[in-house]
């Protein structure tokens, strides 16, 4: 938190600007759009709840009954405990069900839609960012794995916070999004190994680009330390 507050900065040159609120309302839209088509009947939707969500479920629901507080161990399969906790406040409020169990995939993937528009929009523009996020939307591959009650759902989202932060932050050179790029790539970790490649990828691209343009690698390091 401290370094988040000691490391903020405004963009350079400009003060920091509201978004419009077309931009608001569109990305409200598509989160509402995603989350009716990944909350709609996950109690029979997929009709199977496996051996695998049943015991994550039964991991997250020792952290809604009090008899697991660490946040930072290690739960079922050898996964940090850290998402068992987010799983297990659907848990606490609606009861221990399938549709609660899965809540919080559901989440993840929809936010993951509109992580993709932002990331589209800022990587080829507006229309290209919203094909792209009206895709994901009905994308069946993800609509499955954002409906079933197991941490996969949320290295979509972890790849795309990334990806897009540290793009936007390399094209506008604000600080901010490099702080959000660390943020997502540390918290990343806490939930399916597949986040891991980050730490392969994201260092593998600025070293090309920082080749290609070094008086912007230049000026960027101390954000990137950051």
């Amino acid at each position: 938190g401290l370094v988040v507050v000691g490391g903020w900065a405004p963009q350079r040159g400009q003060a920091a600007a509201r978004p419009p609120w077309a931009l608001v309302v569109l990305a409200v839209g598509l989160l509402a759009l995603a989350l009716l088509l990944r909350g709609f009947n996950t109690t029979h939707i997929p009709v199977t709840f496996t051996g695998d969500e049943g015991s994550s479920a039964i991991n997250a629901e020792g952290f809604a009954s009090g008899r697991i507080d660490n946040l930072f161990g290690v739960g079922w399969h050898g996964f940090p405990s850290l998402y068992y906790s987010l799983q297990s406040l659907p848990i606490l409020l609606f009861g221990r069900d399938a549709a609660a169990a899965r809540l919080s995939s559901v989440v993840a993937g929809a936010l993951t839609v509109v992580a993709v528009y932002f990331m589209g929009r800022s990587l080829f523009g507006h229309k290209a960012g919203l094909a792209a996020g009206l895709f994901l939307a009905g994308f069946n591959f993800h609509l499955h794995f954002s409906r079933i009650g197991l941490n996969n759902a949320w290295d979509g989202l972890a790849y795309v916070l990334v990806f897009g932060s540290v793009w936007h932050g390399w094209k506008t050179e604000r600080r901010a999004s490099f702080m959000l790029a660390g943020l997502a790539l540390g918290l990343s970790q806490y939930f399916y190994p597949s986040t891991r490649m980050l730490f392969v990828v994201v260092p593998g691209w600025l070293l090309v680009v920082g080749l290609l343009n070094r008086q912007r690698l230049a000026r960027l390091l101390p954000d990137l330390a950051l």
